[in-house]
């Protein structure tokens, strides 16, 4: 039976919860997989998109932090665009 390891602890493994792996990926998590005897296998780290491609750094916080600040009016968008 293999089992599934993040952070040094076991989560579970495939027989008893085949959703495990699943959930574990889809959460960016980084998995171990051991044997019984916990002889490491393998580890699996999920590749991770950034969540704005042209800035790869920006994170959630600063996202957050952006919206909050006032933004512009059309008019003004358009003005600087040398819209008509």
């Amino acid at each position: 039976m293999v089992r599934l390891y993040v952070g040094g602890q076991q989560v579970g493994t495939l027989d008893e919860n085949p959703d495990v792996l699943r959930k574990l990926v889809e959460a960016g998590e980084t998995v171990e997989f051991r044997t019984e005897g916990g002889r490491g296998l393998g580890t699996f780290q999920p590749k991770t998109e950034p969540i704005c491609p042209w800035e790869p750094e920006l994170t959630k916080a600063e996202i957050d932090r952006r919206c909050q600040k006032p933004g512009k009016t059309l008019a003004e968008i358009l003005e600087r665009l040398g819209a008509e």
